[in-house]
């Protein structure tokens, strides 16, 4: 999770910003030197540099993923939601951590229809749907709420992601090549 992490500051550093953030966009790797799987983040054709000044209004990536922002200004108007596409990242990246704890999208619905109206006020509502016992830890829980944080002023940035407890002192859980192997 920390290379997802990291790959994200270097980016938003750059002032460029991903808007496709999903499972399905993170690559696995084996790096043989350091005898460890390090995670990589792909697919940037949604992703943009970002100019002072300039406002993002499209709403583009996985709706699943969207943070409530974005669906918010598509149903009332681009310019009257505050919008941050670096938070709106964070979001998505939540979402993943969510569902690398929980094995399932925090905001679904049981016919996965991605445009539906329930799966839009699920995610402006915050109905997430945990089903194990993962967030217990308070730390984690910390870090996830502020990822999943519905105020996108309050959301946490990617640098403050790096300095959070969790990150500090959650050992990094790496992948044998034989483990790597099975996946």
């Amino acid at each position: 999770f920390t290379d997802m992490l990291m790959g994200l500051v270097f980016m938003h550093e750059l002032t460029f910003v991903h808007r496709d953030l999903k499972c399905e966009n993170i690559f696995l790797t084996f790096d043989e030197a350091q005898q460890r799987v390090i995670a990589k983040l792909g697919d940037f054709g949604f992703s943009l540099i970002v100019s002072p000044g300039v406002v993002d209004t499209g709403a583009v990536g996985s709706p699943h993923y969207y943070a409530p922002e974005l669906i918010r200004s598509s149903m009332f108007g681009p310019l009257a939601v505050q919008r941050d596409p670096f938070k709106a990242d964070m979001w998505s990246l939540g979402v993943v951590l969510f569902c690398m704890l929980e094995n399932v999208l925090p905001f679904d619905t049981p016919s996965g229809d991605a445009l539906s109206v329930d799966l839009r006020y699920d995610i402006i509502e915050h109905r997430i749907k945990p089903r194990h016992n993962h967030l217990d830890n308070i730390h984690l829980f910390d870090f996830l709420r502020g990822l999943l944080q519905q105020d996108v002023l309050l959301r946490r940035s990617a640098k403050q992601c790096l300095d959070h407890q969790f990150i500090k002192e959650t050992p990094h859980i790496c992948l044998s090549l034989e483990d790597f192997n099975k996946l």
